[in-house]
C-alpha cells in the first residue's frame, strides 16, 4: 500500500484520505490505488518513476513484499514492515535490515500503528525531497529517513554482483559434498567482501 500526494499516471485512481485518530483537523496523506489493467505493464524506468511518488509504504503482514520492496527502497520510499512467524511475513524485515533502516521494523500490530500514524503527520508546506526536487508531503523524521534509503543504493542489499559471488561459491561448496558423498548439512561460507560469515542450509 503506497501513500503518496500526486497521481501516479492517467488511469482511473481511487483515492482515500489517512487521518490520525482523533486529529480531523491535521492535514492528510492521501491514498492512491492505481487500478492498472493486468496486460499494461510498464518497463523497470517507469514503474521505479511510479513507486518514487509515493511517501511511504504500508507492508502487508501475513505476506510481505518482496521484489516490491526492494522497488520501493531504490526509488527512495520508506517501507513500514510488521514481521511475522513465516517466512513470508519476514521477508521485508531482512531487506530493511540489508539496507540499514531496521528502525522501520515495527515489533508488534500497535507499534505498526503507532509509526504509521506518526509519519502520516504532515506539515501542510511539505518537506524537502532527498534530491532537492519539489517538496513531498511528511514530516522530518520521514525525511531523514528518506535520505538514509537514498543512501543504500550503495548497501549490501543492492550488491548483485557480490550476492552472484557468494551464493556461487555456497553452491560449489554443496556440490563439493556431494561429490565426496557427504549427506547434507549446513554450509557456512566467507562473504567475498567483507569476510562475514555466510550461512545457508
Amino acid at each position: 500500500m503506497m501513500l503518496g500526494t500526486a497521481q501516479l499516471t492517467s488511469r482511473p485512481m481511487s483515492n482515500a484520505c489517512v487521518t490520525p485518530r482523533g486529529a480531523s483537523d491535521v492535514p492528510t496523506l492521501v491514498l492512491i490505488v492505481a487500478i492498472v489493467p493486468p496486460q499494461d505493464v510498464c518497463d523497470k524506468a517507469e514503474h521505479i518513476a511510479r513507486c518514487a511518488l509515493g511517501d511511504l509504504f504500508l507492508d502487508t503482514p501475513v505476506c510481505n513484499a518482496h521484489t516490491t520492496a526492494t522497488d520501493a527502497l531504490w526509488s527512495g520510499v520508506p517501507l513500514l514492515t510488521l514481521p511475522g512467524m513465516s517466512q513470508a511475513s519476514r521477508v521485508a524485515a531482512s531487506i530493511l535490515t540489508a539496507a540499514g533502516v531496521p528502525q522501520l521494523v515495527a515489533h508488534s500490530a500497535a507499534d505498526y500503528e503507532r509509526m504509521a500514524v506518526e509519519f502520516a503527520q504532515v506539515s501542510p508546506q511539505g518537506v524537502g525531497a532527498a534530491d532537492g526536487s519539489a517538496p513531498f508531503l511528511g514530516n522530518k523524521r520521514l525525511a531523514r529517513l528518506r535520505r538514509r534509503i537514498a543512501r543504500a543504493r550503495s548497501s549490501p542489499l543492492f550488491d548483485t554482483t557480490r550476492w552472484v559471488r557468494n551464493t556461487e561459491a555456497l553452491y560449489w561448496a554443496a556440490w563439493e559434498r556431494y561429490s565426496c558423498g557427504l549427506p547434507p548439512a549446513s554450509i557456512e561460507g566467507v562473504d567475498v567482501c567483507s569476510a562475514h560469515p555466510t550461512s545457508v542450509t
